[in-house]
C-alpha cells in the first residue's frame, strides 16, 4: 500500500485578509504617535505666542527726521538686538529700551547688543540678504594715536 503525502489545502488558494485587518496595530501606532507629534507641536507654537506677545514695540512714525523710502536704490539696515540691560548710575530702575529711546535717556554701559545683522534689500525688492555678525567677533580697529606696541 502506497500513501501519499497531501497537503491539506492543496490547490486552494488562501483567502487574504484586508489591508486594515492585517496591519491594524502598526496603523493604529503610527496614527497615535502622528497625532502625538501634532498635540506637541500646537502646544509649543501656543507656547511660543504667549512669550513672544511680550515684545516691547515703538511707533516708528514718530521718530523726526527720518529719510525718504529709498525708491529704486538698494537698501541696507543694520539690526542691533539688546539684552534687558544692567542697573547703572544715572538710569532709572526698570526703565525698557524703548522708553529710553523715546526719553532719549541713553546711560552708557546699560544696554549691550546681542544681536548684530546687516540686511541688504535689491534695488528691485524680489531679494533679500542677511548676513548675521557673531557678537564675539574680533575686530582690529585702526587707531593713529595709540602707542606702537
Amino acid at each position: 500500500m502506497v500513501y501519499r503525502l497531501r497537503r491539506p489545502f492543496a490547490g486552494l488558494r488562501e483567502e487574504r485578509r484586508p489591508f486594515f485587518q492585517r496591519y491594524r496595530k502598526p496603523l493604529k501606532a503610527a496614527a497615535i504617535v502622528v497625532s502625538t507629534v501634532i498635540v506637541a507641536c500646537a502646544g509649543y507654537a501656543i507656547s511660543l505666542n504667549s512669550k513672544f506677545g511680550d515684545i516691547a514695540q515703538f511707533d516708528t512714525h514718530q521718530i523726526q527726521g527720518r529719510p525718504n523710502s529709498d525708491q529704486g536704490k538698494a537698501l541696507n539696515v543694520l539690526l542691533l538686538g539688546a539684552d534687558k540691560g544692567q542697573e547703572v548710575h544715572g538710569s532709572t530702575p526698570g526703565m525698557r529700551l524703548s522708553q529710553a529711546v523715546q526719553a532719549k535717556n541713553w546711560p552708557t554701559g546699560r544696554y549691550r547688543s546681542d544681536t548684530i545683522m546687516v540686511v541688504h534689500v535689491d534695488a528691485d525688492r524680489r531679494h533679500v540678504y542677511l548676513v548675521s555678525i557673531p557678537r564675539d567677533t574680533y575686530t582690529a580697529i585702526y587707531d593713529p594715536t595709540a602707542p606702537a606696541v
